[in-house]
């Protein structure tokens, strides 16, 4: 019940942030060739959008078939004189991939990195790896 709370308490926290700043952020496109998972939800291979809205630390992923996940992340990366382009980064472990950053480029060399969950925790355990796999992206 608590982890339920969390997560409305979570998701009303970025609709009414995500509706503020939405105009502000910075937004990238990628098409991932594999499945892969955000958080608990697996997307299928395709083109998505990745979203940042200034001053969050929420990533937004939005996919062709209107999937969506919203993942929690921090800083990662260089200082403000690097140019960095856009892509994003996946976990691979055996044929699983996992979103594991998300570069927006456009002279921004702070990457957001996406915690590993609890699925991913437990395919750590069970395989070696990971290995890491880059997407470019515009």
């Amino acid at each position: 019940m608590k982890k339920l709370f969390i997560l409305v308490l979570l998701f009303l926290l970025a609709v009414l942030t995500a509706g503020s700043v939405y105009a502000q952020g910075i937004m990238i496109k990628a098409d991932i060739p594999f499945a892969f998972t955000v958080g608990d939800k697996t997307f299928l291979p395709g083109a998505y959008k990745a979203e940042r809205p200034w001053n969050t630390s929420f990533v937004f992923l939005r996919g062709s078939e209107k999937l969506r996940a919203i993942a929690m992340s921090h800083g990662v990366g260089g200082g403000p004189n690097q140019n960095v382009e856009p892509k994003l980064v996946f976990r691979r472990y055996g044929e699983q991939y996992f979103l594991a950053q998300v570069w927006m480029g456009a002279g921004n060399a702070v990457g957001r990195e996406i915690p590993k969950s609890s699925k991913e925790r437990q395919v750590a355990r069970n395989t070696f790896g990971p290995e890491l796999i880059f997407i470019a992206a515009k």
